[in-house]
Parts: structure tokens; sequence; C-alpha cells
């Protein structure tokens, strides 16, 4: 019986003592920017999972107090005040998250974010075709809002989805647009053809992205919405393409690819958006470096040295105006696929240029920080776009 008490006890020191190391590594990470490999997977599983970087620390130093043989004190009492110290890291760091949502008046669920999870499918109430390019049919589906007698046409939210222009489709955002649906908005999430190695849609995705605008304005209205009040939202490569095509849209440049008249863009709501592109192209972090690159070629052919005027044409700062669209920009901090400082810098240069835009810097955000239905992140990003869109004139009012 001593035998097997001593085994459980040394063994709870080890169990404890292992999470409190783990969890150190990776708040070592999301604290250390350029910590290669450790600083994105530290950030990102932060973001996702906040509340347990508390909750587990402290249930080690737990298990590391109550665990080995009474005999070694020292080293219980060392391994336990490490876990403590991990704890304190930790819930200064989910702390300093959950204060810039209170600071853009974004409530919290701290126990929502316990369950924080891969987003699910969201069933749409329609699922159409709205275009296609090479025979390949384009699809957007369709999130009615929750009145079932409306008193006024709801206003319309187009979501871009990201990928790096290579991947994702229309059903990326599902729970997200049917959050805004339930809230009063007539949401809709397209497809837009995706490039590859072989094929370069540049100068082409855009104008896709105005094709859907085209037939929102021409759609809408027979399904609830309202086609004076579109705005569009859209993450990493969606957040570029949201961009240029809110910017191009509001300045009269931006034409729809398969006709129709291309409506004024009310707002933009983007996530970590890809902004200066030939400065992303040098992105020179390990393995996240070379993906950015990968993403560019495809979508642009090349280098930004072998192709200037394309990069020019494709970065949403050529085409700032005092006309662009009040613009949300919200940015993880910790990006290490796309450098914060280059949207900081294009936050500045809109600011210049006349637009009325808002910078929202997320803490240890990494790239998709907000991708974990429920987690603080993706609380901030559905409230603070909300309290945006509604603050513009583009909500339903919050009498639902």
């Amino acid at each position: 019986m001593d035998r097997l008490i001593k085994i459980v006890r040394w063994s709870a020191l080890i169990v404890g003592g292992f999470v409190a190391v783990v969890f150190a590594l990776l708040l070592l990470g999301a604290h250390v920017y350029a910590l290669p490999y450790l600083a994105p997977y530290g950030s990102l599983i932060l973001n996702w999972f906040s509340p347990w970087f508390i909750l587990l620390p402290a249930l080690a130093a737990a298990f590391i107090w109550m665990g080995g043989p009474k005999g070694r004190r020292r080293l219980r009492k060392g391994l336990s005040l490490f876990a403590v110290a991990v704890v304190v890291v930790g819930a200064v760091a989910v702390g300093r998250m959950v204060a810039v949502a209170d600071d853009n008046d974004v409530p919290v669920d701290m126990v929502l974010a316990l369950a924080s999870h891969a987003p699910l499918p969201a069933l749409p109430d329609h699922d159409l075709v709205y275009s296609s390019l090479d025979g390949e049919p384009l699809g957007l589906l369709v999130y009615e809002p929750d009145r079932a007698k409306p008193r006024s046409p709801a206003p319309v939210l187009i979501y871009v989805h990201g990928g790096g222009w290579v991947a994702g489709d229309r059903f990326a955002g599902g729970e997200n647009m049917r959050w805004f649906a339930r809230r009063g908005w007539l949401t809709i999430s397209i497809d837009y053809p995706l490039s590859s190695p072989d094929r370069h849609l540049w100068d082409s995705t855009t104008e896709q992205v105005g094709c859907a605008l085209a037939w929102a304005k021409a759609n809408v209205g027979r399904l609830g919405g309202d086609p004076a009040r579109i705005s569009l939202i859209g993450d990493s490569a969606g957040g570029n393409l949201a961009l240029n095509a809110g910017y191009r849209a509001n300045e009269g440049t931006l034409r729809s690819s398969c006709g129709g008249s291309v409506p004024r863009v009310a707002a933009v709501s983007t996530i970590y958006p890809a902004v200066h592109l030939a400065d992303v192209y040098r992105n020179d972090f390990p393995q996240l470096g070379d993906m950015a690159r990968a993403y560019a070629n495809a979508y642009v052919g090349g280098s930004p040295e072998r192709y200037p005027d394309r990069y020019a044409r494709i970065d949403p700062a050529s085409h700032i105006g005092p006309r662009a669209p009040p613009t949300l920009v919200v940015v993880g901090e910790n990006d290490h696929l796309l450098p914060p400082r280059l949207t900081y810098r294009f936050a500045a240069e809109a600011r210049r240029g006349g637009v009325d835009i808002r910078l929202i810097r997320f803490p240890y955000g990494q790239h998709l920080f907000d991708q974990a239905t429920n987690s603080i992140g993706n609380q901030l990003i559905l409230g603070a776009t909300r309290n945006f869109l509604e603050a513009q004139g583009q909500g339903p009012g919050r009498e639902e």
C-alpha cells in the first residue's frame, strides 16, 4: 500500500510539473514574438483556449503540492511556486485580452470561452448560385434575420472568406453569419474564384466581389434586406478583397464581372486584412514567411520585383480616399503571417487620407485568433463589428 501511495504521489508531481512546463513554454512563445515556431503556436493556443491558461496551471500547482514524497518538500514547494507563477502570467495575459474587449464595449462571457470550439456548420436559409467563371458555378449562402415580421428592411452584411485567395468557400464563417442574423441582419457569405499555382486571378477576383455586390443590390429586397444598406466583412485575404471592393465601389472604379450596378458600400469590417502585400511577400519569419509567399505567388503570379504594378493594384492602400466607407480593422499583435506593423501603417495612411477608420489591436493575437467559436477573440470580433455597424447606422437596433 505504501508503495502504491508513493507511485501516485510521484505521478501527481510529474503530471503537474509537465503541465506547468508546457503552459510556461506556450506563454513564453506568446510573449516573445521573435521565437521561431514556438511563438506562433503559443499565441494561437492562448487565443483559442484562454481560460485554460489559468485553470490548468492552477490544477497543476495543486497536483504538485499534493504529490511527491513527503521528504521532498523543497522540490514540491519550488515546482508549486513555478506553477503559481505560470497561473499569474496566464491571468495577466487573459486579463489584457478581456480589457481590450471591455474598452470596445464588448462584454466577454468567460463561461462561453471555456467551451470554445472549432467552427461548426450553420444551416443557411438559402444556397444560391449567383455567378460562374469558366463554367464553375459560384454560390452564396443567405441567412435571414430572425424576425417574423420585420418593421423595416434589414441591413445587409456580406462576408468574404479568407484562405490566401487559394482556399475556403461560402460555408466558412457560418456560425458568425447566423449570429448576426439572429440579431437582425440579412447576412450573405459568398464564393469567389480561387487562385492556384497555375491560375492567377489577381485582376478579376475583386470584380467577382463586385458581382456579388451587384447581385445583392438587385436581390436582397425580395429576401427582406435593404439594398441601400450593404456592408462588407472579411478576414485575411477576404479582408483584402472587402477593403478593395468597398473602397473601389465608393470611388466608382469597381465593375461587376457579371454586369449590373455595383452599390455604394456603407461600411467595411476587416479582421487581420492582407495589406501592403509587397512587404508581406518579404516576410522572413520561419515557415509562415514561406506560406505568405506561396499565397502571393498563386494569386499574383510572382514577386513584387517582377510585378510591381500588380501588387500596387491589389493593395488597399492604393485605393484610399475620402469617399471610402467607414472601416473597422481588428488586428492581432502577434500575427506572424501578416505582420501587424503593416496593418498599423495602413490604418495610419487611411486616416491621413480621410477615411473614418477604427483600429483595434488584440493582445497576443495570432493570425486566425478569432477562429475558435466562443473564444475571447471571437466574442470581440462579433461584438466590435456589431457596435461599429450600429454606430454607422448599419444595424437593426437592439430591440430584438
